[in-house]
């Protein structure tokens, strides 16, 4: 009878990896055992150990390496288990080398990220106001809210008008939704990216910026045409309290904004250039015309000024939170 390994422990499952190896007889002059302390049945090896309570127990050559490529659940709790058995609760360091240990922690860091920012959400005071709200999602397709305050039907001589395909006995019931949309003060704004302005050493304030637009009348044909109009934006800008040294900080990375704000609707006029070119209509804001004159005089004679009426909503933020999505750190007015 083959005589019992003592050095097992601390190091099963974590044995070198030998690679690629072809038979066990291979493992086993790489893993180096004491003769003695191996013994082979139906053409597999086992080693002889004592285990944590000196009980003798055989194991599989195998698995003397085998938690460097446990991968999956099942893998992972079955090695857990047999570690335990035979040598007691492992330490830290030996879990952090297991692969799929390195999943599980940062799914509990995902969850603890999500919980975190969840009780922020949770807040009552956020939570009263954004309950009030509107949220106020973009994407490709055109949402209730812009149809709102935006619809071609109740809007005609916007410039920047939301075209509405329903029918008529649709339109009635949308306008009534449009209505009770356009009642609410409030909006929220979940998960947007933000950028950052240039920080005030005077207030000590730096400048979170952010603004939704869309261009209208763009043509491939002109570089740079059309009007980009904003459709949101922030009234004076948000600005939060930071020292210099968090500032900087926080302006070297990429953060999210969820707020609640009150808005009103602000009609503005705007002067533009409109001409054809190649059987295509093409829009100019007032800078991009001269340069396109500049480069073509002869253009002034087929180009046409005219003036048009958007409208935009002025935000004025009421709570805030402010949270870099890779780290869930985040900066807030809630108390």
């Amino acid at each position: 009878m083959a005589n019992p390994f003592d050095g097992i422990c601390p190091n099963y499952g974590f044995f070198e990896r030998l690679k690629n190896y072809e038979n066990e007889t291979e493992l086993l002059r790489h893993l180096k055992l004491p003769e003695n302390s191996t013994y082979k049945y139906e053409n597999r090896y086992y080693v002889v150990v004592k285990d944590k309570n000196q009980e003798i127990k055989s194991i599989k050559i195998n698995t003397l390496d085998q938690a460097w490529i446990i991968n999956d659940q099942t893998s992972y709790k079955k090695f857990l288990k047999d570690y335990d058995d035979l040598c007691g609760n492992i330490k830290e360091d030996k879990l952090n080398l297991i692969p799929y240990h390195k999943v599980i922690l940062d799914l509990q860091e995902e969850k603890r990220k999500f919980e975190k920012l969840n009780s922020l959400y949770q807040h009552k005071d956020f939570l009263n106001l954004s309950e009030k709200a509107v949220l106020v999602e973009f994407a490709d397709k055109t949402n209730d809210f812009e149809l709102a305050h935006w619809n071609e039907k109740e809007f005609p001589n916007l410039f920047n008008r939301r075209t509405y395909k329903g029918n008529e006995f649709e339109l009635k019931k949308a306008k009534e939704d449009w209505k009770k949309i356009r009642n609410n003060q409030y909006v929220l704004l979940k998960d947007i990216q933000v950028s950052f302005g240039e920080y005030d050493f005077t207030s000590k304030s730096l400048p979170v910026l952010y603004e939704k637009a869309y261009t209208f009348g763009s043509s491939w044909l002109v570089s740079g045409s059309g009007l980009a109009l904003p459709i949101i934006t922030f009234k004076n800008n948000l600005k939060i309290k930071l020292s210099e040294k968090e500032a900087e900080a926080i302006k070297s990375k990429k953060y999210n904004l969820s707020v609640v704000a009150k808005y009103k609707e602000i009609n503005e006029k705007i002067t533009y250039s409109e001409f054809m070119d190649n059987g295509q209509t093409i829009i100019l804001d007032s800078e991009r015309t001269s340069m396109v004159l500049r480069s073509d005089p002869s253009l002034r004679y087929s180009m046409k000024e005219k003036n048009a009426e958007y409208k935009y909503l002025l935000l004025t933020p009421m709570k805030f939170i402010l949270y870099d999505p890779l780290t869930s750190e985040y900066i807030t007015d809630l108390k």
